[in-house]
């Protein structure tokens, strides 16, 4: 199991504690490898257009990396007790985003066997042509005329990075927050060296036609996002001020996409059905997008999931953020109490939720004992396993299929 870490294409590191897989390792006997790779202008500059073929593969350096990390576990992992014939990728958000990626590029087809996207489709990379606009904006912030853009090799690295950061800063940081989720600022170039199209835009590509794929988000991912607002933070967003908002993302749909959230989830409050409608339209849509197109292909299984489970921390203001699955994938929530806050059910939760990761890398199929069955997802039944949400009966939470859970908020996007 090969783990793509998050943090975007700028930030991250393979590294982090958070993604100490000897719980899973032990738990499933699998091998786990982290790894690292170059990231912003060092990873994804396209230089292309500027330099010439020489250049012509800058703009997805990073994920190239990736493809050799791959080469290196197909060459080295057996003597490390691993298989090179049964690869799974997995990552969650940018590292969800990688996995789409690799999805899409010739050099790493046959590399790997399965893969797992959380709360990261990757629809939509950078385009060549922008791409290249940003490269001739670093130039002009650095004071480098296009011409003479070989000069950039010249500059020290903590002025390049300031630079990035610059540039970045001046893309719409809040286009996520407004229901657009797309790749900003430096990432993987489609039309470059080493990605020739979208990998699931407007149809998955055949160059993982045969992989099996399971993919999912959770329920309130913008959560995590919202919280530098204080309307958000503090729970205190009124109904006017959630219609504002709802405009500015759906315009005139506005009041058809406050009437399908207020039916939808009745007993939520402003603020929540805020998170709600901006998680559904980006994460969420994006994901039943890119199942939609691989099941489309017929050629291999994909598995949809929802992470529903609430962590009480910041007194339960964070819902189901992004991110908060991670603990569960990897079995470490005793490592964070701040996750459970010392709910029990947790430990329920991330033994089902780790077991199925280690299922579909064994078997290409999630389901195991402790899950009902798992069907795949097609877009007829649309079956996707709710993991963590409320219980029935004395069970607090449950794990449990549920055919198109929020069929009408689908559709509505599916039309805004």
């Amino acid at each position: 199991m090969v783990w793509l870490h998050g943090g975007g294409f700028s930030t991250g590191s393979g590294s982090s504690l958070i993604y100490d897989g000897i719980n899973l390792c032990k738990r499933g006997d699998v091998v786990l490898v982290t790894v690292n790779h170059r990231l912003g202008t060092l990873g994804y500059l396209h230089l292309g257009d500027l330099l010439g073929e020489r250049y012509g593969a800058s703009g997805n350096a990073g994920m190239l990396d990736l493809v050799q990390s791959l080469q290196w576990v197909r060459d080295h992992i057996a003597s490390f007790g691993g298989d090179p014939g049964s690869v799974t990728i997995f990552g969650e958000s940018g590292g969800g985003r990688k996995v789409s990626t690799l999805l899409g590029m010739p050099k790493a087809a046959g590399l790997f066997h399965r893969a797992i996207i959380e709360s990261g489709p990757g629809l939509h990379m950078e385009v060549r042509d922008k791409a290249h606009e940003l490269a001739l904006e670093l130039c002009a912030e650095l004071g480098i005329a296009a011409k003479d853009a070989a000069k950039l090799a010249e500059v020290p690295i903590d002025r390049l990075i300031a630079a990035q950061v610059k540039v970045e800063s001046r893309q719409d940081s809040k286009s996520r927050d407004k229901g657009i989720y797309s790749q900003r600022g430096f990432g993987p170039t489609v039309g470059a060296i080493g990605l020739p199209d979208f990998s699931f835009d407007p149809v998955a590509t055949e160059v993982s036609a045969t992989v099996p794929i399971l993919i999912g988000t959770n329920t309130h991912e913008l959560a995590l996002f919202l919280q530098s607002d204080a309307r958000v933070r503090e729970r205190s967003l009124g109904e006017d001020e959630l219609k504002q908002r709802v405009e500015e993302m759906a315009g005139d749909a506005a009041d058809r996409v406050l009437e399908v959230y207020r039916v939808e989830h009745p007993d939520a409050i402003a603020t929540e059905r805020l998170i709600l409608a901006v998680t559904d339209r980006t994460y969420r849509f994006d994901s039943i997008t890119l199942a939609q197109r691989k099941a489309a292909q017929n050629r291999a299984a994909v598995y949809m999931y929802l992470f529903a489970w609430q962590t009480p921390a910041l007194d339960g203001r964070l819902y189901a953020p992004h991110a908060i699955e991670i603990p569960f994938v990897f079995d470490n929530v005793a490592r964070f109490p701040n996750v459970a806050a010392g709910r029990p059910e947790a430990a329920t939760v991330a033994a089902a939720m780790s077991d199925a990761w280690i299922a579909f890398a064994r078997t290409g199929t999630p389901s195991h004992r402790g899950l009902p069955s798992w069907p795949a997802y097609d877009p007829r039944r649309r079956a996707t396993m709710v993991l963590g949400g409320p219980g029935t009966g004395a069970a607090s939470v449950e794990c449990r299929v549920v055919d198109d859970p929020n069929a009408a908020v689908r559709r509505l996007w599916a039309t805004v």
